[in-house]
């Protein structure tokens, strides 16, 4: 329990409510909405109470970019990139592979399957998510695949932040774009840098799910939902 607490924790933080305290910053800044307004019209301007206002407004507001952002990955692994399979090379290794019959007691998805490209790249996928999830389940959860996860979550609701926050720097300064133009660079810089980050993290998160796998090759299943 503990260390899914821990887990749960640092993607709350990393993930939820520093994605979404950035945003409702921008927000309240660029004067499209009186972040704090209803609360003071409602109790005051208690510095405690604002606070503990900001910290759940934040929260919901990051608990919307993380679910849109996990939608938006779903659908771009479904559409533009759905030439793109980062578990592909894991199932041409002959000790994941017997891994994998070992834990499941099943056939893993490998190219001597006679499957069309498409559908294995999909069956690889599901594989690779139930070796993460197996992973997950372990007596011992594995503290870099928490630390991997929740910068791989933040990363992924940043770039929808920055972006929503490109819009907003766009729109209050249309009438003199180049006052603004400095500044939606940066935050375009922001962006690509999450990117980055967004890839690096989630493929840093599978190869330590795969290694992981691969060394408990002898363990034997576990129930899992």
């Amino acid at each position: 329990m503990e260390p899914l607490i821990k887990q749960a924790t640092l993607i709350d933080v990393l993930g939820i409510l520093f994605p979404g305290g950035i945003l409702i910053l921008a927000v309240n800044f660029y004067g499209w909405w009186d972040v704090g307004a209803p609360w003071k019209a409602l109790l005051g301007e208690g510095e405690l109470s604002l606070l503990i206002y900001f910290v759940a407004l934040s929260y919901l507001c990051g608990s919307v970019v993380h679910q849109l952002g996990a939608i938006i990955e779903e659908w771009l692994t479904k559409r533009p990139l759905r030439k793109i399979n980062m578990h592909k090379k894991y199932w041409q290794d002959e000790e994941i592979q017997n891994a994998y019959r070992t834990y499941f007691r099943k056939d893993p998805p490998t190219e001597s399957s006679g499957l069309e490209e498409d559908v294995l790249r999909v069956q690889q996928i599901t594989a690779g998510r139930e070796v993460f999830h197996a992973v997950q389940q372990s007596g011992n959860r594995p503290q870099r695949i928490v630390l991997f996860s929740a910068f791989y979550a933040m990363s992924r609701a940043m770039v929808l932040t920055l972006a929503c926050i490109i819009v907003m720097a766009f729109w209050n300064g249309k009438n003199s774009l180049i006052s603004v133009l400095p500044t939606i660079l940066l935050y375009a810089i922001g962006v690509a840098v999450f990117i980055y980050r967004w890839i690096k993290y989630e493929a840093r998160c599978v190869d330590e799910a795969y290694q992981l796998f691969r060394q408990h090759i002898n363990s034997p299943p576990q129930k899992y939902e």
